[in-house]
């Protein structure tokens, strides 16, 4: 009898567990449901406020609108100038490089309205590299070129002091370096 009695208390003490585990599961079920929210919740939280940062760090200030409308203009009078105004955009881009671009906005970004910069800021620097690309290129091939005239003025300058060092074979070289020159074209070299 002790042991009939013995075992319908175990009998009653493990379905006492298993409802005990069965309930440790759900809890520890919801625990992780709770917790699972609360950490995508945390989640959104945090993109909200990149997005209220991206939007804010958009927005132009006075430094930026300043040098933006400085860039601008001397993309505009680049021909009216001689060319002069390559000086700016190159300082621009190295102190844009240097500072970043809350100073200094990037190539493209200057013909992007204020107004769309803070409306849809995602589509105006879409634009914005876009029109980056071709500027970026633009300013290379130019630099380029001036780089290139800056050795032909060198070449002719040392050419025209081996004239005065020595005239008469400087002449003579001179005259070569023409004949050549006229010899190609009329031979259609």
């Amino acid at each position: 009898m002790a042991s009939e009695k013995e075992n319908k208390i175990e009998n009653k003490n493990q379905v006492g567990n298993d409802i005990n585990s069965s309930g440790d599961r759900e809890g520890e079920m919801n625990e992780a449901k709770n917790q699972a929210r609360v950490e995508q919740e945390e989640a959104e939280k945090q993109k909200i406020e990149k997005e209220k940062k991206e939007k804010k760090d958009a927005e132009p200030n006075a430094v930026n609108k300043t040098t933006s409308g400085l860039l601008k203009s001397a993309w505009e009078n680049l021909v009216t100038s001689w060319g002069l105004t390559l000086i700016w955009i190159d300082i621009h881009v190295f102190l844009g490089m240097v500072f970043g671009n809350k100073l200094f906005c990037k190539l493209g970004m200057e013909w992007v309205p204020d107004e769309i910069k803070r409306a849809q800021f995602k589509e105006a620097e879409k634009v914005g590299k876009v029109a980056g690309t071709f500027e970026g290129t633009g300013v290379a091939c130019m630099n380029l070129g001036c780089l290139l005239f800056i050795i032909w003025i060198l070449m002719f300058n040392a050419m025209l002091l081996e004239v005065v060092k020595n005239p008469m074979s400087g002449l003579f070289h001179v005259i070569g370096w023409i004949w050549d020159g006229v010899s190609s074209v009329v031979s259609g070299k």
